[in-house]
């Protein structure tokens, strides 16, 4: 468990089982998964720019959500 300062994800997945805060995570054409732990973890900053968020809410804390400029798909699913 340690807090992580800047998270970029260009591409591959990315597996979040980390208990401590991420700053910043940087969204941008990779998957990023926070369904293999149930313990609950924060992102204080997701600037969302391309890519998959696997999460789920009632675990997973998102303080603060950027969405870009522009055409943008969002789905919602289990």
């Amino acid at each position: 468990a340690g807090a992580i300062t800047t998270l970029t994800a260009h591409g591959g997945t990315v597996v979040a089982n980390s208990t401590g805060t991420i700053a910043t995570l940087n969204l941008e054409g990779a998957t990023v998964s926070f369904r293999d732990s149930a313990l609950p973890r924060t992102v204080t900053t997701l600037n969302l720019d391309a890519g998959t968020l696997l999460v789920d809410k009632t675990i997973v804390t998102i303080t603060t959500l950027v969405v870009p400029t522009g055409p943008l798909t969002i789905t919602v699913g289990a």
